[in-house]
């Protein structure tokens, strides 16, 4: 569940189940039906990853975003260009299969344009390396406005508009009649809109 999903889903469990545990645990890129093998009962995740054979529903289209602090220069503009973005220093992942962004084509080649000169191994840290830095970082649009409405920074949409990507849940096909995997998916689906 992304970060800024995450304070609501918990009120809502808190409230209408306060009796369930819920566990969360990394996503691995490992085919989802060997999530399932670890007693895992969703695996939230972009939609092209989806496998057909197991249950799935659409939770929310995502896209994306640049992440600067306020005192950046970028932060006073509205929108960015290829040039300010290529031209600026970046925070990125250990790890560069951010199932967002295309692996081939325009935004590909923009992004290996990049000049990466702070790496970490945490999605959730990305948007605190670039308050009151020169640094920017690409990430989940609607979690760099999620960001942008708690912390010292700015969100902007990436310079060049890439394709949506569609993130979804999915559940192992034994278990798609189960009253507890279609309750938790509607509040998923509830607790996606309302953010």
């Amino acid at each position: 569940v992304q970060t800024c999903a995450l304070p609501i889903l918990l009120r809502a469990m808190r409230a209408r189940a306060p009796g369930v545990e819920l566990q969360l645990v990394p996503f691995d890129y490992r085919p989802t039906t060997r999530h399932f093998d670890r007693e895992i009962d969703f695996v939230i995740l972009p939609g092209r990853l989806a496998d057909p054979s197991l249950g799935h529903a659409k939770l929310y289209i995502e896209q994306l975003g640049v992440m600067v602090g306020r005192t950046h220069p970028l932060a006073k503009t509205d929108e960015i260009t290829v040039a300010d973005y290529c031209a600026g220093a970046h925070a990125a992942l250990f790890d560069e299969a951010d199932m967002l962004a295309p692996r081939t084509g325009p935004i590909a080649d923009i992004l290996a344009r990049r000049m990466v000169v702070a790496r970490t191994a945490s999605y959730a840290a990305m948007p605190l390396m670039v308050i009151d830095t020169d640094l920017m970082v690409t990430a989940s649009l609607r979690y760099g406005q999620y960001c942008a409405s708690i912390m010292d920074l700015a969100a902007l949409a990436f310079p060049v508009q890439a394709e949506n990507v569609e993130i979804a849940v999915q559940w192992h096909p034994s278990r798609g009649k189960e009253p507890m995997i279609r309750w938790f998916v509607g509040l998923l689906q509830e607790m996606v809109t309302s953010i």
